[in-house]
């Protein structure tokens, strides 16, 4: 999961317009079919890589992202400090 991430910092930089839509549904299919418990590391890779997007661009694709990301946020019974989401 976490080439996923790193893949989705790339994604602004190529010409490749149909890239990051693909990517990002591949993305929440393996947050939901996850059955590790996310610690406060692969919430901030998550939500770091998220941020790499352009403003307007494949909406739908981050929504099921958010989504994803919000139920193993919730799932999670580790405690997150601040520095592990940097």
């Amino acid at each position: 999961m976490t080439k996923l991430f790193q893949g989705l910092s790339l994604v602004k930089d190529t010409e490749d317009r149909t890239l990051a839509p693909r990517m990002l549904r591949l993305l929440a299919d393996t947050v939901t079919t996850c059955s590790d418990e996310f610690d406060g590391r692969s919430i901030g890779s998550s939500l770091n890589a998220l941020r790499h997007l352009d403003t307007g661009q494949n909406e739908e694709e981050v929504k099921g992202v958010v989504t994803a990301l919000t139920s193993k946020v919730q799932e999670s019974t580790k405690k997150v400090n601040a520095q592990e989401c940097q």
